[in-house]
């Protein structure tokens, strides 16, 4: 699958994709009218109709998504957003792209990851119509009923490992190359440098803000740094683009992160700039890495956090947002196959000189299946999953009746089914936490409507009889407020159903001044809350080289 597969984004693109892999001419334009691909849809499910070309995917896929998503077929555009204007994130993409292989034998298999970052039907169409001689049969028109048997979730406990020291590979950099190192103004900066330069690789440093990162002052002998001028990615690409330009092309990272002092639990600014820095970071160098790791030699991401030495599992009173560094690297761990990425969690007490050696060892390790590590002075560790069967567990005693949870993002999706089955457990109280209004009465066009499709054709005719004009988007932003409504009231039902008390609050988890007083007169009513399940979140699901700082301030600001 070509990577830029993962750029497609509208109806259009999928299908101009599929029918460039086709054998043979399309029997339906790919720019036909609306009508047109109605009527061809329509033959799809005739009785007597023939196996159509594979070229003909494109009224099939809109067919699909119509099925899918209650849209008709004749407001489906092929240039929409997947994903802005038909609402259809990365699990409903697989979804349809599963329910085409269903109709078309012969098609080959994808990787699902990859399908997720379909953008437009066209994309899909291009993509499925590489192998010649599939066709849609008879047999294929209306299988939407296979499932999959739904298995218990396997489940799994963490523990650590001790390793050995790394064997070392006689490893260089890529050709015509260096190698990057951020700059934390530790005592194991120029020990670093002065070990790589005796291997013979060309180092070049990267020095952040000062308001975010101590600077070394005195850096080795022909070592050029270059600064990034603030916190933005405009300054960031600028002082990339400055290595690039000036000093040499980057085959290597390695980010030293600086040791920070935290008092008690608490996510300071500049914690969360930086992290976000590396990010992007990695973002910008994404091509430069993996067009490094075709000239031989090694291209390397590295990063280096400072929180126990044995990745958080001794535990920690530092900064706890570096943990983010391993969730990053561990990522470009699975997108980045050709390039050595690794976490490396460095003991905050390590002497610079050893922590430099061991670093370099890290880095020509020959396992490159490791993606995280933990290394002090005394030992080498990873983590490991330990199977287990959450199943037969004996239920713990800490929870009771007289329990008050604050469930943030607990009205809506996996977390209403996981506090209810907490409240069968154990009954309790949960104060439930979101955005979402809960309507005390809907309006009269959607009252006792219940199913999806009926509910936007009644959403449809509502805007019309307004003067205005349909579209996906106009659809979904009209439902919303009635759909989240519904959402928060049967999550309430449930738990309660269940045994549980359940109250709902409409906020926003970002603002803590906000969340405070409205809890105030819950807790009065409930109690004392006595435990946090955090269920809120943003889902930014895109390859590193598409996200934006806006997706991970999303992301970040949610969770965080």
């Amino acid at each position: 699958i070509p990577e830029d597969l993962a750029e497609l984004r509208t109806l259009c693109q999928i299908v101009d994709y599929m029918k460039s892999k086709a054998p043979a001419a399309s029997a339906v334009a790919p720019h036909a009218s609306a009508s047109q691909q109605s009527a061809s849809i329509e033959t799809v499910g005739a009785k007597n109709l023939s196996p159509v070309p594979v070229s003909d995917l494109q009224p099939v896929v809109l067919a699909i998504v119509a099925e899918k998503t209650g849209y008709p077929v004749e407001m489906l555009e092929l240039d929409m957003d997947m994903e802005a204007d038909l609402g259809i994130d990365s699990i409903k993409r697989v979804e349809i792209l599963s329910a085409v292989q269903e109709r078309v034998p012969g098609l080959p298999e994808f990787n699902p990851d990859v399908l997720a970052e379909f953008r437009t039907l066209q994309q899909i169409v291009n993509a499925m119509g590489h192998t010649s001689g599939a066709q849609i049969s008879e047999a294929h028109t209306s299988g939407f009923n296979t499932r999959a048997p739904i298995n218990a979730a396997p489940s799994a406990t963490v523990a650590i490992k001790k390793l050995s020291a790394p064997d070392r590979l006689s490893i260089t950099l890529p050709k015509a190359s260096l190698c990057l190192i951020n700059d934390d103004g530790g005592a194991a900066m120029v020990p670093l440098i002065s070990h790589l330069q005796k291997r013979g690789w060309e180092i070049a440093v990267l020095q952040w803000p000062q308001s975010l990162s101590a600077r070394t002052t005195k850096l080795p002998s022909g070592v050029k740094a270059v600064a990034v001028a603030d916190a933005s990615e405009t300054a960031l690409q600028a002082a990339l683009d400055s290595v690039a330009q000036t000093i040499g092309n980057i085959a290597a990272v390695i980010h030293l992160q600086p040791v920070r002092a935290v008092n008690g639990i608490e996510f300071p600014d500049a914690a969360r700039d930086l992290l976000r820095l590396v990010f992007l970071q990695a973002k910008h160098l994404k091509v430069a890495l993996n067009e490094a790791a075709t000239r031989g030699g090694r291209a390397a991401f590295i990063t280096v956090s400072r929180i126990d030495g044995q990745l958080g599992w001794r535990g920690s009173n530092g900064d706890l947002l570096q943990a983010g560094l391993f969730g990053l690297t561990k990522t470009l761990h699975h997108e980045w196959p050709a390039v050595f990425c690794r976490a490396i969690d460095a003991d905050p007490g390590f002497d610079g000189e050893a922590l430099a050696t061991q670093l370099v060892a890290e880095l020509l390790d020959v396992d490159s299946r490791l993606p995280e590590v933990g290394i002090s002075a005394n030992e080498r560790v990873t983590l490991v999953v330990e199977k287990t069967n959450s199943y037969v567990q004996a239920p713990g005693k800490t929870i009771t009746k007289d329990s008050v949870f604050l469930v943030s993002g607990g009205a809506k999706g996996v977390t209403t089914a996981c506090v209810a089955a907490l409240a069968r457990q154990h009954g309790g109280k949960y104060i439930l936490l979101g955005r979402s209004a809960l309507l005390a009465a809907e309006p009269s066009w959607c009252a006792g409507i219940s199913s999806d499709a009926e509910l936007k054709k009644r959403a449809m005719a509502e805007l019309t009889a307004k003067g205005e004009k349909p579209t996906p988007v106009k659809v979904q932003q009209f439902m919303r407020p009635i759909l989240s409504s519904r959402e928060i009231s049967q999550a309430l039902h449930d738990i309660r159903n269940a045994g549980g008390v359940a109250e709902y609050v409409a906020g926003d988890v970002t603002d803590a001044a906000g969340i405070k007083a409205k809890l105030a007169a819950v807790t009065a009513k409930l109690g004392k809350i006595t435990g946090i399940v955090h269920g809120a979140g943003v889902l930014a699901d895109r390859l590193i080289e598409q996200k934006t700082v806006k997706d991970f301030d999303a992301v970040y600001g949610t969770k965080i």
